[in-house]
């Protein structure tokens, strides 16, 4: 199995729970097609380099998992399908060593970045 990041940006206007059930949606995707969730790292409301369907604002969520290869375009598949999912980008991680690649976009590390 294959470490994976997938970045995806929610519709800013739904609720927190919507957005958290959201989360949970995408989870659910990614162990239907056989993957192990890791973790899930909620970034917030951001500011969009550009305008999605005229809005200004996302809410960023990170899953990290692993699957076989050939999940990934189920897994992708299903996101199309489900509103209020914006953008999603998936990436792979190398394969040596845990999922530290991300450990340097938690969210303490990204306000000491900031400061």
């Amino acid at each position: 199995m294959r470490k994976y990041e997938l970045l995806t940006i929610i519709n800013a206007d739904l609720s927190d729970e919507e957005i958290e059930n959201m989360g949970e949606k995408i989870s659910q995707g990614i162990k239907k097609e056989g993957g192990d969730v890791v973790g899930l790292d909620k970034w917030g409301k951001r500011r969009l380099a550009y305008e999605i369907k005229k809005a200004k604002r996302g809410f960023y969520l990170l899953h990290q998992f692993s699957c076989e290869p050939q999940a990934i375009r189920e897994i992708e598949k299903g996101l199309k399908f489900i509103d209020g999912v914006e953008r999603f980008m998936t990436l792979v991680l190398p394969e040596k060593g845990d999922f530290s690649l991300s450990k340097s976009y938690s969210a303490e590390n990204r306000e000491e970045a900031i400061s």
